[in-house]
C-alpha cells in the first residue's frame, strides 16, 4: 500500500513538476519582485499539495467503491508481468477515447483562436503564459489532473454516495455515474479561473465552450476509470492532447 501511493505521488508530482515549462510568471502582478522561475517555483504548491491529499483519497476509499489503479498497484506488488497485461487490456479504449477527444479538442481550438487571436497585447501575452508545451499537457493533464479529478475527487464522491445509499457490497451504477458527473463539471468549472485571469471579461459563449471542452473529456475520461482502471483514464487524457495537437497542426496547414 505504502509502495503503492508513492508510486502514484511520483508520478503526479512529475506532471505538477512540467508545469516549470509555463511562462506563468506573466500572469503575476507587477508589483512582485521575484526571479521568473521562483515565481514557476511557487506556484507548483497548490497542485503539488493536490496531488498528495488526492493520493491519499484514492488509497483509503477507491477499492470500497470498485475504483482502482490496477496496473500500477500489480507493479507496486512487484508483478510486472501482471502489470503490462492490464496495460494491454486497457490501452484500447483508451486509445478510442483519446481520438474521439482528441478531435474534440482540436475543434474547440479551431473555434475559439479566431478570437484568442483578436485580443490586444496583454491579453495576448497573458494567453501565451497559460498555454502550456506539449509534454506539460501530457505530464500534468494526463497524471497531474487525473490523480487530482478522478483518483481524488471522483473516488471521494463515489464514496460518500456510497455510504449515503446505505454501503451495500458493491455500489450501485448510479453512485458511480453521478461521480462521474459531478467530477467532470467540477472539471470544467475549473479552468475558468485562468479563462478569466486572462481576458476578464470573456464572452458568454466562450465561457460555455471552455467549460464544454473540458466537461465532455471529463466524463469519458470518468468512465474509463470506472470501467478499465486509473491509468486508462491518464492514456487517454495523456493522448488525447497528443491528438488534438497533430489535428489542429493538420487544419493550420492544410488552410
Amino acid at each position: 500500500m505504502m509502495l503503492f501511493s508513492l508510486l502514484l505521488s511520483i508520478l503526479g508530482l512529475l506532471g505538477v513538476l512540467s508545469l516549470m515549462l509555463t511562462p506563468v510568471e506573466t500572469l503575476a502582478p507587477t508589483d512582485v519582485n521575484l526571479p521568473p522561475m521562483a515565481i514557476r517555483g511557487l506556484s507548483l504548491i497548490q497542485p503539488g499539495v493536490l496531488v498528495i491529499v488526492a493520493v491519499f483519497i484514492g488509497s483509503a476509499l477507491a477499492q470500497r467503491v470498485s475504483l482502482d489503479a490496477p496496473a500500477l498497484r500489480a507493479a507496486a506488488q512487484g508483478d510486472a508481468s501482471a502489470a503490462l497485461g492490464i496495460l494491454q487490456r486497457q490501452s484500447g479504449p483508451a486509445i478510442v477515447v483519446a481520438a474521439i477527444v482528441g478531435l474534440l479538442l482540436a475543434g474547440y481550438a479551431a473555434v475559439t483562436e479566431p478570437y484568442f487571436l483578436s485580443l490586444d497585447g496583454p491579453e495576448v501575452e497573458r494567453m501565451l503564459a497559460v498555454t502550456p508545451p506539449m509534454i506539460t499537457k501530457i505530464l500534468y493533464g494526463g497524471l497531474s489532473e487525473e490523480i487530482i479529478c478522478r483518483w481524488g475527487l471522483m473516488t471521494f464522491v463515489a464514496w460518500l454516495l456510497w455510504r449515503l445509499s446505505g454501503a451495500p457490497a458493491a455500489p450501485a451504477p448510479w453512485v458511480l455515474w453521478s461521480a462521474i458527473v459531478v467530477a467532470a463539471i467540477l472539471f470544467g468549472l475549473g479552468h475558468l479561473p485562468v479563462l478569466y485571469g486572462v481576458v476578464g471579461q470573456p464572452p458568454a459563449w466562450l465561457v460555455g465552450a471552455v467549460v464544454i471542452a473540458n466537461l465532455a473529456p471529463g466524463l469519458a475520461f470518468g468512465w474509463l476509470y470506472w470501467r478499465f482502471g486509473l491509468e486508462s483514464a491518464v492514456l487517454a487524457h495523456g493522448s488525447a492532447h497528443l491528438v488534438g495537437g497533430l489535428a489542429s497542426m493538420v487544419v493550420s496547414n492544410s488552410s
